[in-house]
C-alpha cells in the first residue's frame, strides 16, 4: 500500500508558541496536493520525493511555500495547469459554493432593505469611478449572505471595477461566481452574462465570447424596444461583431464571409445602442453606438466598400476637433481611442495608399497613447504596443531603418502591466523587452 507524505518536516513545530498558523495552513495544502499525487500516480512516498526532486524525509518545506521547480512537477505529475496548482496552494480553489456556504453560515441572511443598500453603495461607487474602493467593498466573500440576484447585481457592479482596471480575467470570475448562484434568465443573469462575453473578448477567448454573446442574442432580440436589457443585447451584438473582426485576422484571405457576420452585428449593435440613447440611456451607449460604428467601417474597407484614406480621412478630422481632451469626456476619449486604433490598423494594412502613412501613424498613436493616459486604460495601450510593433516590423520589411523605442522606466513598466493582463499579447510583449533591453544595452556603450 501507498505511505502517505510526511506532512511536515517537525510536525511538532506548528504546535509550539510562536508558529506561524499560515505557514501551518501552507504546509496542510501543500501536503495533501503532494498526497493527491501519491495516489493519482500510485506511487510510494519514495518514488513521489524523487519524482519532487525533495529528500524523502522532508517532502514539504518548513515554510510550506515550495519553489518553481516543485509546483511544475506538481502540475505535470496531477496533469493539471500550473495557475491550478498554484491557486490550490494559495487556498484559491474552494468552490465558490463552499466558500458562500461557509461565509453565509457564519450569521444571519442579509434583509431585503440591507441588500439593497449594499447593492446601491456599489453603485454609488461605480458612478464615482472608485475603482479599487469598488473591488475592495465588494469581494464576494465579504456578501456571501446576499440572496442570490441581489449578489449577481453585486457582481455585475464589480466586474465593471475590474475591467476598468484591465483585469479581465479576474472580471471573467467574478462574472461566473454571480452566474453561479442565479437563474438563468433573471435579469441580473442576463447583464452579467452580457459583460461576460466582452471579457473574454478582451482576454484573448474569442470562441467562447463570441459563443456566450450568441446565446445571449437569441435570449433578447425578442424583447420589446422599451426593455432597459435592450442595452445588453447590444452590447452582446457588439461582442459578437468584435470577437468575430477578431478571427478574420486568423482566416485571412477566406475571411469575407466572417468579415460581413462581424460587420452584420456591429451595425445591428449600432442601431440598438442609437434607439436605446434616444430614449434616455447613458453617454456609455452613445459611446458604444460609435465603436460599433467605427469598427464597421474598418470593416467596410477590409472588404474593400469603402476607400482607406476616406476613413482614415474621417478619423482624423475627429482628432483635429478633439485636440485638447479636456474638452470632451472620458466616453467620448474613449471612442476616439478605439477609432483611431481602427485607423491605424487600417493604414498598417494598406500604406502605399498614403503617401504620408508614417506621418498619419504618429499622429493617431500619439492621440491614441493620449487617451490611454487620460482614461488608464489598459486595452487601448495593448493595441497601441501592437501597432507600433507591427510598425517596426513594416518598416525592416521595407528596408527601412525602424524608430527606437525609447522607453523610460515608465514605459517598461505600462509594458509589464500589459503582458500580465492580456495573456494573448505576452508573446508580443517579449519581443518588444528584447528590443527595448538592446537599445539599453547600445546606449551604455
Amino acid at each position: 500500500m501507498a505511505r502517505t507524505p510526511n506532512r511536515n518536516r517537525n510536525p511538532e513545530d506548528a504546535g509550539k508558541p510562536g508558529a506561524s498558523s499560515s505557514s501551518a495552513r501552507a504546509c496542510e495544502r501543500l501536503s495533501s496536493m503532494i498526497e493527491l499525487a501519491q495516489h493519482y500516480r500510485g506511487w510510494t512516498q519514495r518514488e513521489t520525493a524523487a519524482a519532487l526532486g525533495r529528500n524523502v524525509h522532508a517532502i514539504v518545506p518548513d515554510s510550506g511555500n515550495p519553489k518553481l521547480d516543485m509546483v511544475v512537477s506538481l502540475s505535470e505529475i496531477l496533469d493539471w495547469p500550473i495557475e491550478m496548482v498554484v491557486a490550490d496552494l494559495r487556498g484559491k480553489m474552494d468552490s465558490a459554493e463552499e466558500r458562500d456556504a461557509a461565509a453565509a453560515g457564519t450569521a444571519a441572511p442579509i434583509g431585503p432593505e440591507e441588500a439593497r443598500a449594499i447593492v446601491h453603495r456599489a453603485w454609488e461607487l461605480m458612478e464615482a469611478e472608485a475603482w479599487a474602493e469598488l473591488i475592495d467593498f465588494s469581494t464576494p466573500e465579504r456578501h456571501a449572505r446576499l440572496d442570490g440576484e441581489m449578489f449577481a447585481h453585486l457582481m455585475y457592479y464589480r466586474q465593471v471595477a475590474l475591467e476598468a482596471d484591465g483585469r479581465y480575467v479576474a472580471a471573467v470570475e467574478c462574472c461566473r461566481h454571480g452566474l453561479r448562484r442565479v437563474a438563468r434568465r433573471s435579469v441580473a443573469a442576463l447583464r452579467l452574462r452580457s459583460v461576460l462575453g466582452n471579457a473574454l473578448f478582451m482576454a484573448g477567448h474569442l470562441d467562447e465570447a463570441g459563443s456566450v454573446a450568441l446565446d445571449l442574442i437569441g435570449l433578447l432580440r425578442g424583447l420589446p424596444e422599451t426593455s432597459a436589457l435592450r442595452s445588453s443585447l447590444g452590447f452582446a451584438l457588439f461582442t459578437r461583431g468584435m470577437a468575430l473582426r477578431a478571427q478574420a485576422d486568423v482566416e485571412g484571405p477566406d475571411s469575407s464571409e466572417t468579415l460581413r457576420e462581424a460587420r452584420a452585428n456591429l451595425k445591428e449593435a449600432e442601431q440598438v445602442f442609437g434607439e436605446y440613447r434616444a430614449r434616455g440611456g447613458s453617454p456609455k451607449d452613445e459611446s458604444l453606438a460609435r465603436k460599433a460604428r467605427g469598427a464597421a467601417a474598418e470593416i467596410d474597407v477590409m472588404l474593400h466598400e469603402l476607400s482607406p484614406s476616406a476613413f482614415v480621412e474621417e478619423v482624423l478630422a475627429a482628432v483635429e476637433s478633439a485636440r485638447d481632451l479636456r474638452t470632451i469626456d472620458g466616453w467620448e476619449a474613449e471612442t476616439l481611442g478605439w477609432w483611431c486604433v481602427f485607423a491605424s490598423r487600417t493604414v498598417t494594412r494598406s500604406p502605399l495608399e498614403f503617401a504620408d502613412a508614417d506621418r498619419l501613424l504618429a499622429i493617431l498613436t500619439n492621440k491614441l497613447d493620449e487617451v490611454a493616459e487620460r482614461l488608464g486604460h489598459w486595452a487601448l495601450r495593448r493595441h497601441l504596443f501592437t501597432i507600433e510593433h507591427v510598425c517596426r516590423i513594416l518598416a525592416g520589411q521595407g528596408k527601412r531603418t525602424a524608430p527606437d523605442w525609447n522607453f523610460d522606466e515608465a514605459d517598461i513598466r505600462t509594458l509589464m502591466g500589459t503582458m500580465g493582463r492580456f495573456p494573448e499579447f505576452r508573446e508580443v510583449g517579449w519581443q518588444i523587452l528584447r528590443a527595448v533591453r538592446n537599445e539599453l544595452k547600445e546606449r551604455s556603450r
